[in-house]
């Protein structure tokens, strides 16, 4: 079983060579072609890699939340490809910058919509809603998405994050304290809380506290 891992442009086009003689030669099953789709994507062949995750979803008879995902960086990955086209047309630039995030936020719905019981979907459609500015929304989803145990500090501080941003102080303290709280170790994850938190304390002009945290 080949691994679809490559360290370089050559190795990625030697591997989708394989790949695609494999399929030539009269391989029908999915795994080939979920491998070449991946290999497809990190050589940047947008297109060849939405047809083969387009082919595996009809095969499948189902479009499970992973292919779906697959075909969203293709297409997101057509659009930046557009983008870097433009040169310095802002106006272009910009209307494509909010075609991309109508497309993420809509798959995103589409998948919470298909999979609703499914905590890592609400959580990636409430960090959708987070950056459109629909807080309240996005709270409902982040308040839903905690109940997975691998995303339930995530979850907290994004809460603090809205609550900050909708000037309701209290409750962001209150969030960021109790994900803190629970951070036993000073990672990646919590030195972002920590900041959020400042930024948080500045806002309410406690800057004793928010020294304290940056």
């Amino acid at each position: 079983k080949l691994e679809t891992t490559a360290r370089n442009v050559d190795d990625i086009n030697n591997r989708i060579g394989i790949y695609e003689k494999q399929i030539a030669d009269g391989d029908d099953t999915v795994e080939p072609r979920r491998h070449l789709g991946e290999l497809y994507l990190r050589g940047e062949r947008f297109e060849d890699a939405i047809a083969t995750f387009e082919w595996i979803a009809e095969r499948m008879g189902v479009l499970d939340p992973a292919i779906d995902h697959y075909i969203e960086r293709a297409n997101l990955g057509i659009m930046d490809r557009e983008i870097e086209g433009l040169g310095g047309d802002d106006a272009q630039i910009q209307a494509i910058e909010e075609k991309k995030f109508a497309y993420r936020l809509e798959r995103a719905e589409q998948r919470v919509a298909s999979y609703p019981n499914d905590l890592q979907m609400r959580y990636e459609l409430a960090m959708v809603l987070f950056e459109a500015g629909e807080f309240d929304k996005s709270l409902e989803q982040f308040q839903t998405a905690q109940r997975n145990p691998q995303r339930r500090l995530a979850c907290m501080v994004a809460m603090g994050r809205c609550f900050h941003s909708k000037k309701q102080f209290d409750m962001a303290v209150e969030q960021y304290q109790k994900a803190t709280d629970e951070m036993l170790v000073m990672d990646r994850e919590k030195m972002d809380a920590m900041y959020y938190f400042g930024l948080l304390y500045e806002d309410m002009g406690n800057v004793e506290a928010a020294l304290g945290c940056f």
